[in-house]
């Protein structure tokens, strides 16, 4: 989260006397971080004053004028098409080498001197959006110019020093888990701390009606405690809705808020200054004149101020009246009992929700503002109060406003401070470095925590607006290191052996794998590991449903995925225009859904290989592709098989691979009607693996063979036989007819009508070898007639010659 500081402003809080540039330093080492330093004069470098001294027809052009204008030291003519000059008037005007926005839109443009249809023109006099000035000085008509005259400024002062641009806005990060510096009023406190300057801020009084004021009717009741554990509404008559001062304005500026009117600049000013997100409601649109919070029922809808309306769902928190939903609480606030020009009588609504709940509610409307950003990352029940005072006070300055009603105060229980016991001694030893127990005593204090007790045993106490971080001693002691300054802890450089862990057997096999995989020209996949309900269901296949996620963050993240398939599937969609051919992987956990626990998070392997081709080559690639990882890992005794198909796999084109008696996975190519599915309109090959049975048959011992003393004999064996006969089981019976043997390797399979129907060839590499002699001819001629007559009285096969 970021915040945008203006100096000017936070010196309303605490005294600082060091310099924007010192200040940044200092804020950074030791509490939030400033990013950038914005200096507010510097988009209005070389806009000066000028005094308009005649205005004249341009000779070449019926709606442009020249203007001579006074700019101090010089008098220049500039060529000007605004609708409100007039002689003697002071205007802005952006001198050669200045930056304007041109008609307040786009990036900025350097002016420049250059002739205009003829006439030479120094330069430019500017409307207010061109140099970002139109929240201090509204446009009446499109063409119309700054109007300054009634500044009684001289020419040719810069326009920065006369309009008192003499700000530095800080761009400050502050962590997710301090919304309590999220504001001035937390970043005053920050400053004080750090720097030792004294607090000016006082809280604001509670409210109260004046005596003998009549009360205006109004209750406020809370149904559901454990989302909203306090309400507070105040009720204001009297109001007078209309623009805020220039102060005002100015500090909503600096924080980057358009100012909108007095009402719900006040709401935007609390949130801004004291971290507490308010709401206005218009008294008199609420039903019954009443306000209930509870939980929305099935069916209710709300139009929001965003203009959009909102199907609500039950179980999401909400403010309603007798009669309906008036806000989506913590979010934002609905049309119809928002406030206008017409309002006269408010209701100030000051609450604390619970962060889940906003979060919640937030993303299942897809409707977020800046309240809601507050909301979820947790406040604190007690800034309520000075928050709705503040209001009060800023209602009845700028508005006019009178207080009509009790303040209304509805708690699920009573606040207790949290209470931390804290040891001195201990703080030093977790520190590294002495420091004095006064100063420690000092930061705490200064950083708005009660400190009692002496010696090594203190009590102290955690203030409300820090009770969602601080939780025990050890968080003390961070925020003494941090304003201590981690820059002033000594630096020591280690020494001795640095300590390694054991690594990680399953992480290793999956580096092995992934290094291996890329290695051979396969590119890994990295998907998220929830998907949508679209993709959970295209590959399901009818089997037992994935988990899904309660609070998705998108509609596309709504499923934890139990298999890699469909994450991996969407991918060749989307890419096979593109890449006609290619081949990927990824190695990713999925979630087995278990009863009553957690899912079984277990990580699986896929690889896919894809091309333009009918020839099966895609299968070959990931059959080639598996038995080299299985060499990589030393996996031995694997066995291919055909498989009986599935509504994912190609009954004719697939197999599972076996290792022992576990079988390690599937593989061949997809079944065309689930690749229809996802889109894809060509084949495609794939093998998924159960990696944690792989990594447990990995084997890292290497087995060395000898190189074969004696010289081989190599002769090829061609036959015909039924198509359906399969590999590896002739493969199996020529390893085994003889001890002669030494390896058998298939290098071709051809099917022609030449063959006839249902026949297919087959041909084979044999090598023949013994370990103690050379071979002779006659002995592997022996061995070949064997191998013929298996293959006959076996296989039915057809030798050929």
């Amino acid at each position: 989260m970021n915040l945008l500081v203006s100096y000017n402003w936070l010196k309303q809080y605490v005294k600082l006397k060091q310099s924007p540039q010192e200040f940044a330093a200092r804020l950074s080492l030791s509490g939030p971080s400033v990013e950038r330093i914005h200096p507010q004069g510097a988009a209005l470098e070389k806009v000066v004053v000028g005094k308009i001294v005649k205005v004249k027809p341009h000779p070449n052009a019926d709606k442009l004028r020249v203007v001579e204008t006074d700019l101090g030291s010089m008098t220049k003519d500039v060529v000007c098409g605004g609708s409100n000059l007039n002689e003697g008037q002071l205007v802005a005007v952006a001198l050669p080498g200045s930056w304007v926005k041109w008609h307040g839109e786009g990036e900025p443009v350097e002016i420049k001197e250059a002739a205009l249809r003829g006439v030479n023109s120094y330069g430019m006099i500017c409307g207010a959006d061109e140099i970002g000035l139109l929240d201090r000085f509204p446009k009446k008509e499109e063409k119309e110019i700054v109007d300054l005259t009634a500044l009684n400024l001289k020419p040719g002062t810069p326009l920065a020093e006369a309009l008192g641009f003499d700000d530095v806005v800080f761009d400050v990060e502050v962590t997710s888990n301090r919304p309590d510096a999220f504001c001035m009023v937390g970043m005053a406190l920050e400053a004080s701390a750090i720097l030792n300057a004294p607090m000016v801020w006082k809280e604001p009084k509670a409210p109260k009606m004046k005596a003998g004021a009549k009360a205006l009717p109004l209750a406020v009741s809370v149904e559901a405690k454990k989302l909203c554990p306090r309400y507070q509404a105040l009720v204001m008559k009297n109001v007078k809705v209309g623009p805020s001062p220039a102060w005002m304005k100015e500090r909503l500026a600096s924080a980057g808020v358009r100012s909108i009117n007095n009402l719900v600049d006040i709401t935007n000013y609390i949130r801004l200054e004291l971290g507490q997100p308010m709401h206005v409601f218009d008294y008199d649109k609420l039903g019954g004149k009443k306000i209930v919070v509870r939980e929305a029922k099935a069916g209710e809808k709300l139009a929001a101020l965003d203009g959009n309306a909102y199907d609500l769902k039950a179980g999401q928190l909400v403010i309603a009246d007798a009669e309906r939903p008036v806000a989506v609480a913590g979010v934002m606030g609905g049309e119809e009992s928002g406030t206008t020009e017409r309002t006269t009588t408010i209701v100030f609504e000051s609450a604390a929700f619970e962060p889940v709940s906003v979060r919640r509610t937030a993303r299942a409307l897809n409707l977020h503002s800046d309240s809601s950003q507050l909301y979820e990352k947790g406040l604190s029940t007690e800034v309520t109060s000075p928050a709705l005072a503040r209001a009060a006070e800023l209602a009845a300055e700028l508005a006019g406003a009178e207080i009509a009603s009790k303040v209304f105060d509805v708690r699920a229980s009573v606040y207790k401070p949290l209470v931390v016991p804290f040891r001195p001694s201990r703080a030093s030893a977790l520190i590294g470095v002495d420091i004095p127990a006064k100063d420690m005593r000092r930061t705490l204090t200064a950083l708005g925590f009660k400190v009692v007790g002496t010696g090594e045993r203190w009590k102290v106490t955690v203030p409300s607006w820090r009770d969602h971080d601080i939780e025990g001693e050890r968080d003390l002691v961070e925020e003494v290191a941090r304003v201590h300054g981690y820059d002033n802890l000594p630096s020591v450089v280690p020494e001795g052996r640095l300590p390694l862990a054991a690594p990680d057997r399953a992480l290793v096999w999956e580096d092995r794998a992934k290094r291996a995989l890329k290695g051979w020209g396969f590119t890994e996949l990295m998907t998220y590991s929830f998907v949508s309900k679209d993709v959970a269901e295209k590959s399901s296949c009818g089997e037992q449903e994935m988990l899904r996620v309660s609070n998705p963050l998108t509609e596309e993240f709504e499923y934890m995925r139990d298999r890699l398939i469909g994450s991996v599937l969407k991918i060749v969609a989307e890419n096979q225009e593109e890449a006609v051919e290619g081949r990927a992987f990824e190695l990713a956990n999925v979630y087995k859904p278990r009863k009553g626990d957690l899912p079984l998070e277990t990580p699986r392997l896929m690889i896919v290989s894809w091309s333009r081709h009918d020839d099966g080559r895609d299968v070959f690639a990931i059959k080639g592709a598996v038995e080299a990882l299985l060499e990589a890992f030393g996996v031995r005794g694997a066995k291919f098989a055909r498989g009986e198909g599935s509504d994912v796999w190609h009954p004719g084109r697939s197999g599972v691979i076996n290792v022992g008696d576990q079988m390690l996975g599937g593989f061949g190519e997809f079944h065309p009607q689930f690749l229809k599915r996802f889109g894809i309109d060509r084949r495609v090959a794939g093998v998924s693996l159960d990696f944690p049975m792989l990594a447990s048959w990995a084997n890292e011992a290497k087995v060395f063979s000898p190189i074969p003393e004696f010289p081989r004999v190599k002769r090829d064996l061609a036959f015909v036989v039924e198509r359906h006969l399969e590999h590896a089981a002739i493969a199996a019976a020529l390893e085994n007819a003889d001890a002669l043997i030494a390896s058998v390797e298939l290098f071709d399979v051809y099917e022609g009508k030449s063959l006839g129907q249902g026949k297919k060839s087959m041909a084979y590499h044999l090598e023949f070898g013994a370990s103690d002699r050379t071979l002779k001819a006659e002995e592997v001629d022996r061995v070949l007639e064997t191998l013929r007559t298996k293959l006959t009285s076996d296989f039915g096969a057809e030798v050929r010659s």
